[in-house]
């Protein structure tokens, strides 16, 4: 459930859903302050938001597949590993692991918004979230939503580019109109 839903139920408020804000740049925007990462080979990225198992089982099969190295982004090292793990990246850094992954997993709304801006093939592993529902309905995403690695099909990872551009676009457009006119211009 949505809170503009919850609001109207419960307080019989009107609250419009705009677009998280890392959605108001571009990717351009975003490579203004990207910094060098050590890998230069292809690779299949997992960014946790939480340490699931599902997350890793689904990031290792993409990496079997792909026959590419699985980097992982954890706030903390892990012992449970794919042996390349990233702990301790800055902004930039970060950045430039979603840009150039060959395909990304995560279980983090923030990682589901990088892969959409860099237009990176990607897989949001969770159950049950709002916020990533929201984002994936509004851009016609939801087959990027999976709960296991049985999701992911054999041969078939879903390596096309993901390019919403066209309905991202008209997102900005709806969430800038709204904010002027929440403050008046």
């Amino acid at each position: 459930e949505s809170l503009a839903t919850a609001l109207k139920r419960d307080c019989d408020v009107e609250a419009e859903t705009v677009l998280d804000p890392t959605f108001l740049l571009d990717a351009e925007d975003y490579m203004a302050v990207a910094e060098p990462i050590n890998v230069t080979q292809p690779f299949v990225l997992a960014y946790y938001l939480s340490e699931e198992e599902q997350l890793f089982n689904c990031a290792q099969k993409v990496a079997e597949q792909l026959k590419q190295p699985l980097v992982e982004i954890h706030f903390y090292r892990t012992e449970r590993s794919s042996g390349w793990q990233v702990a301790d990246c800055g902004p930039g850094e970060f950045l430039t692991y979603f840009r150039n992954a060959s395909c990304v997993l995560t279980n983090s709304f923030h990682g589901v918004a990088f892969s959409i801006i860099f237009q990176r093939p990607f897989y949001a592993v969770y159950g049950k979230d709002s916020r990533k529902d929201s984002i994936l309905n509004k851009l016609n995403l939801t087959e990027r939503h999976i709960y296991s690695p049985q999701d992911i099909m054999c041969g078939d990872i879903g390596l096309q580019s993901v390019d919403a551009s066209a309905l991202l676009r008209r997102e900005r457009e709806k969430t800038l109109a709204f904010l002027k006119k929440s403050i008046g211009q």
